[in-house]
């Protein structure tokens, strides 16, 4: 018989406990209107770029890159029709990723 030392396996995070689709559901359910599709490809796209930011393993939240998304967001929706939506539409994007706007 051979002495090998106990071998103990920790259970990692469910990486894919939270999934695109679900984040994607989410942000649909929390803002149900239409967005004009100039903007309506970008916020999906910032969307799946956050999602994957927001639960990679290494995530922690950060001012600086809070800060740097903010200026995007606000870079992406320069000329929106109503600041008001704009406003939603942050505020349900934020909160999709189970963040605090």
């Amino acid at each position: 018989a051979h002495n090998r030392p106990a071998l103990a396996i920790q259970a990692a995070v469910d990486l894919n406990a939270v999934t695109l689709a679900d984040t994607k559901r989410k942000f649909v359910e929390s803002y149900p209107f239409p967005i004009p599709s100039i903007w309506s490809v970008a916020v999906n796209e910032l969307l799946a770029n956050q999602h994957f930011v927001r639960y990679n393993t290494r995530y922690s939240y950060s001012k600086l890159s809070s800060l740097g998304f903010v200026s995007v967001y606000d870079q992406l929706f320069e000329g929106f029709p109503s600041d008001e939506e704009k406003a939603k539409i942050f505020d349900c994007f934020v909160e999709a990723l189970g963040e605090d706007p």
